[in-house]
């Protein structure tokens, strides 16, 4: 039975690794490049309500909404040039975290045990940008297959050379956020699958073609419904059956929230289980020993 994994950030962070947007929003490269009214908002109104202003591809889908109701060239000026930012600040900061002398890597975690376990027959693609086998010190490994771009770590660039800053990560937000009513285009550059890189691997059909999919740490957030969409429609119309669906999440709070993210999608979690598929939670806070993932880690 062919199985694909599908690591999301809430992998990285259970790998022990700071690359939550929360950390990003409270770094000094997000305050240095703050140079927008909507990064000021981030920064300012993040100690207020965190859980609204860390997820920052949200609120740029939030206000893309609106400027498209909205127009104006102040709008346009804030959302862009504030996107044009955040990839830059994005950028810098992601290598500079996770630089070997300044990581603590988590050997107790489940993810640290998902890297050790030996894999012959799983596809692994990843929505992170980072190199988990590299940082994690199983540099013989084969690297999950990036879905948003990658950068090189610090220490494989040649010395003596300024270090090139990443310009090809993905950052943004979904194309079901268009309003197909709406002339607007201007801001359509920050949609995911208007980037020239997207979907230059075999994701979404490996997807499809797979019998056992492994979601660890991804949220299901409506900013990555392109690539999910017709995957979920298809099992919710029975076009798809018989598929062993795992979410690897940290409790069963965090299991509530890929839930919520799975309605926003239009996607019903109580009518997914009707269907001729099987849905199955693994918490990562119940430890390597966690008999349900044990037996997970056979499917690799």
């Amino acid at each position: 039975m062919r199985t694909i994994v599908i690591l999301g950030n809430g992998f990285d962070i259970d790998l022990g690794l700071n690359t939550k947007f929360e950390n990003f929003i409270s770094s000094t490269h997000f305050i240095k490049y703050s140079f927008t009214p909507l990064m000021n908002d981030i920064r300012d109104n993040y100690q207020k309500d965190k859980r609204r202003w860390c997820d920052i591809e949200q609120i740029f889908r939030d206000l893309f909404i609106y400027y498209q109701n909205n127009p104006s060239q102040d709008l346009f000026e804030n959302i862009n040039n504030s996107w044009l930012m955040i990839n830059k600040a994005w950028g810098i900061y992601l290598p500079e975290i996770t630089e070997l002398d300044k990581i603590k890597i988590k050997k107790t975690s489940c993810a640290y045990k998902f890297l050790e376990y030996p894999k012959s027959k799983s596809l692994c693609y990843t929505f992170n940008y980072t190199s988990p086998y590299y940082l994690a010190g199983f540099k013989d490994k084969e690297e999950p297959t990036p879905i948003h771009g990658w950068f090189e770590p610090r220490e494989q660039t040649n010395k003596g050379f300024m270090y090139r800053i990443p310009d090809e990560l993905i950052i943004g937000i979904d194309s079901n956020a268009i309003n197909p009513n709406c002339k607007s285009v201007e801001l359509n550059h920050i949609v995911k699958k208007n980037h020239p890189r997207y979907g230059e691997n075999n994701f979404i059909n490996d997807l499809f073609c797979s019998d056992n999919i492994i979601i660890y740490g991804h949220s299901m957030g409506i900013t990555d419904s392109d690539y999910f969409y017709d995957f979920f429609t298809a099992l919710k119309n029975g076009i798809l059956s018989h598929k062993n669906i795992f979410f690897v999440t940290y409790n069963q709070t965090s299991m509530l929230d890929i839930e919520k993210n799975l309605e926003q999608m239009g996607f019903s979690i109580n009518e997914l289980k009707q269907t001729e598929n099987k849905f199955s939670s693994i918490y990562t806070a119940d430890g390597q020993s966690n008999p349900k993932f044990i037996d997970l880690l056979t499917l690799l």
